[in-house]
């Protein structure tokens, strides 16, 4: 464990920030120091720091570079089209607007106490450009490849080669993007691991019976419980919904096996590392308190916390991308820039 040398909380080895204020971590000798102070109670656990995420989200990004050293297609690229300058606290990255005492976006990890260069004036997209680029990150957020997205159609996967072509978990046609009229659309293709979207923070949406959601390494589903069945002799079955039950969260720990389930109640059910209904002690990637499920007029919802490193919700059908938005595809994380 790292102890944080700002606000003494207990990180694991290979954070680089602080996940209770953001500080950057010491390394080396400077990580063998006692920690000498006693760590704050759980009770005080502050998920909403925007540090370094790990996967399935995303990490810092790297500290942009001189203009002048920048490479000459940089200048072009679609992720460097900036809007005007927003709100305070607003992320320069993907617009997100953080707290005005975050040190990183809690949407994609961006430093915000760093100098922003001044925004550039939107251009017109040149004959040929492509409609949006998917960049891809590694652990701690540093882009490790591109692919690039076309006008019309395009269908990414492992056979795509590329960025793609050493994932394992991606099908071999995996999702499909349609580029039309300035918009950017993604449609999974039936593929065996899924795709799914990060949530930003506070942000909920809701999901349908048998679809999952990560949280942290932790891959969930969540299944509603339908009208009781009895027999002939009018005797319900053991494990029939009771009251203030409507569903159930079950843990996928392997192909079509689900297992521990906890009821998904009435009232909601949270999920964290050191609280809430459902925790997940031993994942050092969820927050103390992650995310929340919530029930309403026969909907469940799910709504990220502020969590580090993001909840992640299963594509079903066709969604309509804006720029900024974080896909995991296998165990790869990408930044959509449009």
């Amino acid at each position: 464990m790292i102890t944080c040398p700002a606000c003494s909380k207990q990180n694991q080895d290979h954070y680089r920030f602080c996940l209770g204020c953001g500080a950057e971590l010491p390394r080396g000798a400077a990580a063998a120091k006692p920690n000498t102070t006693p760590p704050p109670a759980i009770s005080d656990e502050h998920t909403n720091v925007g540090g370094t995420a790990e996967p399935p989200a995303a990490a810092e990004e790297p500290a942009a570079a001189p203009a002048a050293a920048a490479a000459p297609e940089a200048a072009a690229a679609p992720e460097e089209v900036a809007e005007a300058a927003g709100p305070p606290g607003t992320c320069p990255e993907c617009g997100h607007v953080n707290a005005p005492t975050n040190r990183f976006c809690a949407t994609c990890g961006y430093r915000l106490d760093q100098v922003a260069p001044a925004a550039p004036k939107k251009t017109q997209i040149a004959e040929g450009a492509p409609a949006a680029v998917l960049i891809a990150l590694d652990p701690e957020g540093n882009e490790v490849g591109r692919h690039s997205l076309p006008q019309g159609e395009s269908t990414v996967g492992r056979s795509a080669g590329g960025v793609f072509a050493s994932d394992a978990f991606l099908s071999p046609e995996h999702a499909r993007f349609v580029a039309a009229d300035g918009k950017v659309s993604i449609t999974d293709l039936g593929s065996l691991n899924g795709t799914f979207r990060k949530l930003l923070a506070d942000q909920s949406e809701t999901i349908q019976t048998g679809q999952r959601f990560r949280v942290g390494q932790e891959l969930l589903q969540y299944d509603a419980l339908g009208a009781d069945e009895k027999d002939a002799d009018g005797v319900a079955p053991q494990g029939s919904s009771v009251e203030g039950v409507v569903g159930r969260v079950a843990l996928i720990v392997g192909r079509e096996t689900a297992q521990p389930s906890h009821p998904m109640l009435e009232r909601g059910l949270n999920m964290g590392r050191e609280r809430g209904d459902v925790m997940f002690p031993e994942d050092g990637y969820v927050s103390g308190l992650h995310c929340q499920l919530s029930y309403e007029d026969g909907d469940v919802q799910v709504t990220d916390l502020g969590s580090s490193n993001g909840t992640f919700i299963q594509l079903l059908g066709e969604m309509d991308l804006k720029n900024g938005d974080m896909l995991l595809m296998g165990q790869q994380l990408f930044r959509v820039a449009i």
